[in-house]
């Protein structure tokens, strides 16, 4: 039921490093988020799995029937009143700075985020239940996103919460 509805790889005004998620829950009841992750997905011949080199970034809280939820990267050199003022609303899931991208135990959402495309997903342990994209789909091997602009400031969005959020179309 908890899907990613968004991807603000292009950070925030005035924060570019500021990366940010959005994830919805599309079921009719509250969902406990404290058992999922978002993680950094790799292909394989049976589809998308969690990439070994990458820890998931552990969700908590919960999240309402047809709510939303924000996961953000913090800086350490950026205040959350200051990244709260930037737009982003009070309830967002800070991640801070916790590792360098070669590191196994990496979880920094900048890394898996940024300006680097990778396909993401919403997991259960090993259990993939959402995913963006593959990179191949959108030709993201060429170190671009499917949408969204850097200048501009606009995010990659799911139009379609119906369909999987693999889909190049969704």
């Amino acid at each position: 039921p908890i899907i990613i509805s968004e991807i603000g790889w292009m950070g925030l005004p005035g924060n570019p490093a500021a990366v940010w998620l959005e994830i919805y829950n599309r079921s009719p009841a509250t969902v406990d988020l404290n058992t999922l992750s978002i993680s950094r997905l790799q292909s394989t011949e049976t589809g998308a799995a969690v990439h070994p080199g990458y820890a998931p970034i552990e969700l908590t809280g919960t999240i309402a029937s047809h709510g939303y939820k924000i996961i953000a990267y913090k800086p350490n050199n950026v205040s959350t009143s200051t990244l709260i003022s930037a737009g982003l609303p009070t309830t967002t899931q800070f991640i801070t700075e916790t590792g360098s991208p070669a590191s196994p135990s990496n979880t920094d959402l900048a890394d898996i985020l940024g300006s680097n495309p990778t396909q993401l997903g919403v997991t259960l342990g090993t259990k993939v239940i959402d995913a963006t994209p593959p990179e191949d789909a959108c030709g993201m091997t060429g170190g671009v996103w499917c949408a969204g602009s850097q200048g501009l400031m606009i995010s990659v969005g799911r139009f379609d919460y119906a369909q999987p959020g693999s889909s190049r179309v969704s």
